[in-house]
């Protein structure tokens, strides 16, 4: 199963537990930080400029296509399949990042990547 949550209600209860964020200062007690599962640097800049220019979220559906052309293309892809190796072996994995709203975060792409696949998915 795939969980993902927000860092607020982050606890390590997974087998595999992954702060998916870009730069972190600090890594939750129980997680490891893998920023190769987080939206790349561009298109994280890219983010940060449409916030200050106050066109997120509306620009969500730019982002989403980026973020799932980035998914089948280099390094996000290769984690995207050591995810799931992981949950084909019957592992419990679990996604956290900084997002409050999973409708416009990027651990939701996930989630509905696998969900597709065929995985169970819990969305929190």
């Amino acid at each position: 199963m795939l969980i993902l949550n927000p860092i607020q209600n982050c606890q390590p209860t997974a087998d595999y537990n992954f702060f998916i964020v870009r730069s972190a200062k600090s890594v939750p007690k129980g997680f490891h930080h893998v920023p190769q599962l987080s939206p790349p640097k561009k298109l994280f800049f890219q983010v940060q400029k449409w916030k200050k220019e106050f066109l997120w979220p509306d620009m969500w559906d730019e982002y989403r296509n980026q973020f799932i052309a980035e998914m089948e293309t280099g390094e996000l892809g290769e984690y995207l399949g050591y995810l799931e190796e992981l949950l084909s072996e019957g592992n419990t994995v679990q996604l956290v990042c900084f997002c409050p709203d999973p409708s416009r975060c990027h651990r939701t792409i996930i989630g509905d990547y696998f969900l597709e696949r065929g995985y169970d998915v819990d969305f929190n």
